[in-house]
């Protein structure tokens, strides 16, 4: 259990330190924004790559925030059965949903890293005027995706070792 619990503790720090580059990621969009409606509006001009950077910052953050929002139980969660639960039980179910997550984030992570590879292998650009590599922007899906599954992972063997533990005695 203690090698679950270091690896849970390092991905807490990572996740604090990448929610810390998102809040930095979001502050960029901020400003772009703001001098792309400023550079239109008052001095006639445009970046030309506002919009097309806004998302793909936008999508940093998401992806930076999902190990973030998972270590700190912000997903989603419906509580309704497992409040009823004992304490074994609650484990058990953890561990289950932990698998789901797993697995759905397997799924989603091949399919993220599909899309970097063909546009790492074919050199894709953006449509833009910046031609910019989509593997720039594309680099986050998988990296993302693969820290929420090995976040999804390490809940999944600390619920499993919890729910297998024998009961204290009173």
């Amino acid at each position: 259990m203690g090698a679950i619990r270091q690896f849970g503790a390092l991905l807490d720090r990572l996740g604090d330190g990448l929610s810390a580059v998102a809040r930095f990621v979001l502050l960029a969009i901020l400003v772009l924004i703001n001098v792309e409606v400023a550079g239109r509006y008052l001095l006639g001009f445009s970046t030309l790559i506002a919009d097309e950077y806004g998302g793909y910052m936008f999508t940093w953050v998401l992806m930076f925030g999902f190990l973030h929002a998972h270590r700190h139980g912000h997903f989603l969660r419906v509580s309704i059965l497992r409040l009823r639960l004992g304490t074994r039980g609650r484990h058990v179910l953890d561990a289950i949903s932990a698998a789901i997550g797993v697995i759905l984030a397997a799924i989603a992570g091949y399919g993220a890293w599909q899309t970097f590879s063909v546009s790492w292998a074919f050199g894709s650009t953006s449509a833009f005027a910046s031609e910019t590599p989509l593997v720039i922007p594309q680099v986050a899906l998988p990296l993302g995706i693969g820290l929420l599954f090995l976040s999804f992972l390490e809940e999944l063997l600390r619920h499993a070792v919890l729910a297998a533990a024998p009961e204290p005695s009173p």
